[in-house]
C-alpha cells in the first residue's frame, strides 16, 4: 500500500509538468496566431530572422523528433496528414497570407525546457526579458529560492524538468504533499511570470509592425495588480497590498478591467486563500 500511495503522488507530480509544458506550447501558438492577425503583418522574409528559422526549419525538427518518437503508435494515413499539414505551413510562408505551424516552438524535443523559452524570445527580438523571470517572481513574492529553483544565488529553470525526471524514473523518488503542492505553485508562478514577458514581447513586435517603431521591451513599464480574497468579498490591490476596489468575483473583476490577447498596460493575477497565484489575465 505504501508503495502504491508513492506512486501516486510522483504520478501527480509528473502529471502536474506535462500540464506545464501543454500551457507553454499552447500559449506559444496563439501568440503566434497573434502575430498572423496583425493587420500590418510584413512579409515572411521581413520578419526576425530567428522567427523565420523557427517557424521553417525549426517545425521540419520537430516533425522528424515527433514522427521518430511516435512512430510505433501512428499509421501510415497519419503520418501523411502530419506531414501534409505542417510542410503545408511551411509552404505558405512563401507567399500571403501565411500560416505559423504551432511546432514551430517546443515540439523538437520530449519535454519543454529553459531552451524553448529562450528561443521564442529570442525570435520575438527580445532576449533579456527571459532574465527577467525571477525578478517578476520576486514581484509577486513568490520564493524561487526556497522551491528548489535557484542553484546558488542564480534561477535555476532546468530544475523543473529535473522534478518530472526523478518522480518519474527514480524509483527512490517520494513526493510528499507539501512538495506537490510546492511543485504546482512553482509551475503556476513561472507560467504566470513566462506569459507575461512572452506576451509583453509579442505586443511590442506587433506594435512596431503597426509603426510604432523598433522599441526595446522594458518589463518596468508594466502595471502588477493581485486580485486577493478578503472576507466576505475579494479586494483588487496594488502589489504592496494597497486597496484598489472591491470586488464579489474574479470574474467580475475581469469583465469590469477588460481582458486582452497580450499586455498593453499590465496584468492582474488572482491568489488564493494562501496566497499562491492561480488565474491571471492581461489589460
Amino acid at each position: 500500500m505504501r508503495l502504491r500511495r508513492r506512486a501516486l503522488k510522483n504520478g501527480l507530480s509528473v502529471t502536474a509538468f506535462a500540464c506545464f509544458e501543454v500551457f507553454i506550447r499552447e500559449r506559444l501558438d496563439e501568440l503566434l496566431v497573434e502575430l498572423t492577425k496583425c493587420p500590418t503583418l510584413p512579409d515572411f522574409d521581413q520578419l526576425p530572422e530567428a522567427l523565420q528559422m523557427a517557424a521553417t526549419k525549426g517545425v521540419v525538427d520537430a516533425l522528424r523528433f515527433q514522427l521518430n518518437q511516435r512512430r510505433e503508435n501512428l499509421d501510415t494515413q497519419t503520418v501523411v496528414a502530419l506531414s501534409q499539414r505542417h510542410a503545408g505551413m511551411i509552404a505558405s510562408t512563401a507567399g500571403r497570407p501565411f500560416e505559423l505551424s504551432d511546432w514551430s516552438f517546443g515540439w523538437a524535443s520530449s519535454n519543454v525546457g529553459p531552451g524553448v523559452l529562450v528561443d521564442f524570445l529570442n525570435a520575438l527580438k527580445a532576449p533579456k526579458l527571459y532574465s527577467e523571470i525571477p525578478k517578476v517572481l520576486q514581484d509577486v513574492d513568490f520564493d524561487y529560492a526556497a522551491a528548489g529553483l535557484a542553484d546558488g544565488n542564480k534561477f535555476a529553470l532546468a530544475r523543473l524538468g529535473g522534478w518530472r525526471h526523478a518522480a518519474a524514473h527514480d524509483a527512490t523518488a517520494s513526493v510528499d504533499l507539501a512538495l506537490l503542492r510546492t511543485r504546482i505553485t512553482s509551475y503556476l508562478s513561472v507560467a504566470f511570470a513566462f506569459d507575461l514577458l512572452a506576451s509583453f514581447a509579442m505586443r511590442v513586435l506587433v506594435d512596431e509592425f503597426s509603426g510604432y517603431g523598433e522599441v526595446a521591451p522594458d518589463r518596468n513599464c508594466l502595471l502588477l495588480r493581485q486580485f486577493v480574497p478578503v472576507v466576505p468579498a475579494f479586494e483588487l490591490q496594488d502589489i504592496s497590498g494597497g486597496r484598489l476596489q472591491s470586488y464579489y468575483a474574479w470574474a467580475q473583476c475581469r469583465a469590469d478591467i477588460g481582458e486582452l490577447p497580450t499586455p498593453l498596460t499590465g496584468a492582474v493575477f488572482e491568489r488564493d486563500v494562501q496566497g499562491q497565484i492561480v488565474d491571471w489575465f492581461f489589460h
